[in-house]
């Protein structure tokens, strides 16, 4: 869902630019390894393989920042995760991305397809621990506020209150 475009990305960032890919890599699956073969980053990448929910919350919260390169989600659960972690997003502007992030203050949204902005807004976060940290926080607040369990369940309790309230009043 958009690992061309992020290898690519990789590919135009300084050496020093590692990557951490949640998904299994060699022998299992090729496609993302062939590509970064393709772009010369592989040694850059590192395959996690499947993980448990616990390891994946730790490399939310150790890393210094989440990609997500997806050119179609149907929500954008990794970005959601990443800001819940604290953790500044890159993203595309695919789907509901648009509606999980706020560009410029959650992290940066860039156009589906687009490496070279990928790679710019990259380096921006990595360059800025200030504007990081504070995206981070601005994720966190977010992702409280809108996606967590206790904000679903209001949520929830509104479209039936609506719908009960449209029903009494015979619409």
């Amino acid at each position: 869902k958009g690992a061309r475009y992020l290898l690519e990305a990789l590919s135009l960032m300084p050496e020093r630019v590692r990557l951490t890919i949640v998904d299994e890599g060699p022998p299992r699956k090729t496609s993302a390894f062939e590509l970064a073969k393709k772009f010369g980053v592989e040694r850059r990448i590192d395959f996690t393989g499947k993980v448990d929910l616990a390891t994946l919350v730790h490399l939310y919260c150790t890393k210094t920042l989440v990609v997500v390169s997806s050119l179609h989600e149907g929500f954008g659960l990794p970005a959601a995760e990443g800001m819940a972690c604290e953790t500044a997003v890159v993203s595309t502007d695919s789907g509901a991305l648009k509606e999980v992030m706020v560009d410029g203050e959650t992290g940066y949204l860039v156009p589906a397809n687009h490496p070279r902005a990928m790679a710019d807004a990259i380096i921006k976060l990595l360059s800025d621990t200030a504007l990081r940290t504070k995206m981070g926080k601005a994720g966190r607040k977010r992702a409280v506020e809108l996606f967590s369990w206790p904000a679903a369940a209001r949520n929830t309790l509104d479209v039936y209150r609506a719908v009960i309230e449209e029903f009494r009043s015979g619409k």
